[in-house]
């Protein structure tokens, strides 16, 4: 995306300027938009449940690896996965609701011309639950999360924030049009979600609206993410960001050397929780092909942090973090867990239904658009 410009210190630059009456403008949209909401409807909603978007074969095989991760660890949250129109087959939703998944489709509630992550707080506003841990589907817990549910830190503010790798620029519009100027707090990152919706009602809604706007938004902003850590601001709404920074996982490349795929985002004392596998997907890991071998982190009270975002002769992204860092091995704490998923990926492609899907994908892409509402079926 063009607003993804990072300097070598962590400090994300769009280059993008507002003048002050600009500023005032969207202000006073935020203001008016505030001005139609509704009291939060109680009736509407109950439970604690995981969210997730993932139509189309990229992000339904890492929900299916997810989802048969979360029952293998003894998590038993009720899951939602919402998909846009007809990016999953009727067998694929038969599949994967038999996991104690509910399938919903965006056009089942209303038309959208939101897209991508944009949908991810349309998906939170809409479901069932009252309380929602939302969840990329390409990120792995590394034991049960339903615990975050019962954690002080939730109870008290409503909402959980998991931190990027970046800063926001003090010259980013963002700051004038939220009126904060805390520029140390670091970005948020959206691979993982807590929300009481009963208490952050009005903010989830205020984000959502960000990202309807994304014409405004999205220009200052690095998609949906940091739409969630703002809005929240933007109201005064209190809300938990994790402390520990978040680290990287991955491998020793003998062309790019440290090659980190995942993020490694932490609990509350700071130990390991998820594994958001963003730069390269299940969807695209070779058969028996493992990367989790290394942990790269900054240190305690490191004064030297530095970030590379390259391109990796392996075909991926990759990061690397320089500077006052320590390694330590993800194998010898988890010795099985790759492997575990790597089966579960691999039973997954073997099945019939699997190379059904890859057809019914094609179709979808192809000849089809994949906007509209009927359901095709090869």
């Amino acid at each position: 995306m063009s607003n993804f410009n990072v300097t070598p210190s962590g400090i994300r630059d769009v280059g993008f300027l507002l003048e002050d009456e600009a500023i005032e403008q969207i202000k006073m949209l935020c203001h008016q938009h505030l001005a139609t909401f509704h009291q939060y409807p109680q009736e509407k909603f109950s439970g604690q449940g995981i969210v997730m978007c993932a139509g189309g074969i990229k992000y339904y095989t890492c929900a299916y690896v997810l989802v048969k991760h979360l029952r293998y660890i003894g998590c038993h949250l009720p899951i939602e996965i919402w998909h846009l129109g007809n990016e999953m087959s009727n067998e694929m939703i038969n599949e994967i609701e038999q996991y104690g998944v509910k399938c919903r489709n965006f056009y089942d509630i209303s038309p959208t011309q939101l897209s991508g992550v944009m949908l991810k707080p349309l998906a939170m506003v809409n479901s069932s639950f009252k309380e929602i841990l939302f969840l990329d589907a390409d990120n792995i817990p590394l034991k049960d999360p339903s615990f975050l549910f019962q954690s002080t830190e939730y109870t008290q503010n409503g909402a959980i924030f998991w931190p990027d790798y970046w800063l926001t620029s003090p010259e980013n519009p963002i700051w004038k049009i939220t009126e904060c100027e805390e520029y140390q707090v670091p970005e948020q990152e959206s691979g993982q979600i807590l929300i009481d919706k009963s208490l952050c009602w009005k903010a989830l809604n205020l984000a959502l609206f960000f990202n309807e706007r994304a014409d405004i938004f999205h220009k200052m902003l690095y998609g949906d993410k940091d739409t969630f850590k703002f809005a929240w601001i933007f109201l005064q709404q209190s809300f938990h960001m994790i402390v520990k920074p978040v680290a990287t996982c991955g491998y020793i490349s003998d062309s790019d050397g440290f090659t980190g795929t995942t993020m490694v985002q932490h609990d509350f004392s700071g130990q390991p929780l998820f594994m958001h596998r963003n730069l390269l997907k299940w969807s695209v890991t070779r058969p028996g092909e493992k990367v989790w071998k290394i942990v790269r982190d900054f240190i305690p009270n490191a004064q030297e942090k530095g970030y590379e975002l390259r391109y990796s002769k392996n075909g991926h992204f990759y990061i690397n973090l320089t500077g006052d860092i320590a390694d330590y091995s993800f194998e010898e704490l988890y010795p099985q867990l790759e492997q575990k998923l790597l089966d579960i990926l691999n039973e997954f492609r073997q099945k019939p239904s699997y190379a059904r899907f890859l057809q019914y994908a094609h179709y979808l892409d192809e000849r089809f658009d994949v906007y509209n509402k009927f359901t095709l079926e090869v």
